[in-house]
């Protein structure tokens, strides 16, 4: 099945900017099962629009000398973090949470100097809790 799975693509331009976790509020341009937004200064949030529950199959994050880095979900009022770090140029992360429905992933970095960042989900959107 072609369109089983999908992910999605951000880029955040060199300058002092991070993913803040929000909407990056641009459209994406999608193609080849992933939707790829504009290289902005702000963004983070991952939202796949999804109907039931899927698999968070895959996260790539590549970063430019940040401070601090934190993955989670959200549904706009609790907030569940996943994963975090420190100083780490690249972060892969495989079989990661099972997103409920009307639930965001969110990614939000803190102390950029230099470099751009970007960070890549692969979604399972066939996945169905039992």
């Amino acid at each position: 099945m072609a369109d089983r799975y999908f992910g999605i693509l951000q880029k955040i331009s060199v300058g002092n900017h991070n993913f803040d976790g929000t909407d990056p509020g641009t459209d994406p341009v999608i193609g080849n099962g992933i939707n790829k937004y504009p290289t902005a200064t702000h963004g983070g949030e991952f939202d796949p629009a999804h109907v039931n529950p899927i698999m968070i199959l895959h996260v790539f994050i590549k970063m430019g000398l940040q401070d601090t880095w934190v993955l989670s979900i959200t549904d706009g009022t609790d907030t569940v973090q996943l994963a975090s770090g420190t100083n780490e140029a690249e972060v892969s992360l495989y079989d990661v949470a099972i997103l409920p429905v009307n639930w965001k992933l969110t990614l939000v970095t803190t102390g950029l100097t230099t470099g751009a960042m970007e960070a890549y989900m692969d979604f399972e959107r066939s996945h169905v809790l039992p």
